[in-house]
């Protein structure tokens, strides 16, 4: 089979389509010499002339018609495999894998997966929620949702929405224990604590208030985990305090199932991610999901998201 290069095909389409070389180069962009070269090369790798020079014009010699017949089709249908292409890259369409954690997803993420699949009905959505590290690259997801410091480099990252924790309790737990005055008091209290906030097995809370006062309040914990999904189904069952996301309980929030617990104080902020392979070639699928999350993320909590850390 001969090995003829594409570009080859493609120059000398154009050159018999505008009847020269100079307005061919002109249309392709391209020095003279490199399109006088291409055509030159691929009649000696046919070994045999395909056009007859003048100092104006070019003709197609008897072979040079029977090749551009055939050559002028290959040439049309990549440029149809071209436009296809780019209607492709133009709608947002095809399988969109995005991996998230367990709670986070539950919580904030698939609340929306119905607002964004009527919004873009050609994307098919595959949601996959654990809490373990992914490789995106090796596992084939198009993102994943992170929470905290990017650990990856390698990976493009885009700020979706930030986190603050707060001090929530169930109705039930309040009318029995009644609401703390202070922060002293917390000390004594049942209280219910994500694992990432113990340090050599004693749990501490990182509380400040907008005026820049901050504390750091030591606990008891009654009960450690590692999901802040376990926290906050044993807030609502009325164990204790607990130091929640309010995107992860806006609905219980909201429905008076948990309330406010000395609402000054306020646990510290932690970022909200969006992280992908490359921030080259970005398909309008993930754009498009970034962009929507970074819309609903910022309009579930006013001018901030907030949201668990991950263990």
């Amino acid at each position: 089979m001969l090995n003829t290069d594409l570009n080859q095909l493609l120059v000398f389409a154009k050159v018999v389509e505008h009847g020269s070389f100079i307005a061919a180069s002109r249309a392709l962009g391209l020095p003279k010499t490199t399109v006088s070269r291409k055509v030159q090369e691929l009649e000696e790798r046919l070994g045999t002339r395909l056009l007859q020079r003048t100092t104006r014009r070019v003709a197609l010699t008897e072979a040079g018609a029977i090749y551009h017949e055939y050559c002028s089709r290959i040439v049309q249908d990549m440029e149809e495999a071209n436009l296809a292409v780019g209607r492709v890259q133009a709608v947002p369409r095809g399988e969109l894998r995005v991996s998230a954690s367990f709670s986070f997803g539950m919580g904030a993420l698939v609340p929306l997966v119905p607002e964004f699949m009527a919004r873009y009905p050609e994307i098919r959505l595959q949601l996959e929620l654990r809490n373990d590290a992914v490789d995106l690259v090796a596992e084939g997801f198009d993102l994943s949702i992170r929470i905290g410091p990017l650990a990856d480099s390698s990976y493009a990252v885009r700020y979706l929405a930030e986190s603050r924790l707060a001090l929530y309790a169930s109705p039930d737990y309040l009318a029995r224990a009644g609401q703390p005055a202070t922060l002293d008091e917390l000390i004594h209290r049942p209280t219910l604590t994500l694992s990432r906030l113990g340090r050599h097995g004693r749990f501490y809370w990182p509380l400040a208030r907008q005026n820049g006062e901050a504390h750091e309040v030591a606990i008891t914990p009654q009960l450690v985990a590692n999901d802040p999904g376990v926290i906050k189904f044993a807030a609502l069952a009325g164990l204790g305090v607990a130091l929640l996301p309010l995107i992860l309980i806006r609905p219980e929030v909201e429905s008076g199932q948990l309330l406010p617990v000395l609402p000054d104080w306020e646990g510290p902020p932690t970022e909200i991610g969006a992280v992908y392979p490359s921030r080259r070639g970005l398909s309008p699928k993930v754009r498009v999901f970034i962009d929507f999350l970074s819309e609903r993320l910022a309009h579930l909590s006013g001018d901030s998201s907030s949201a668990m850390g991950q263990g």
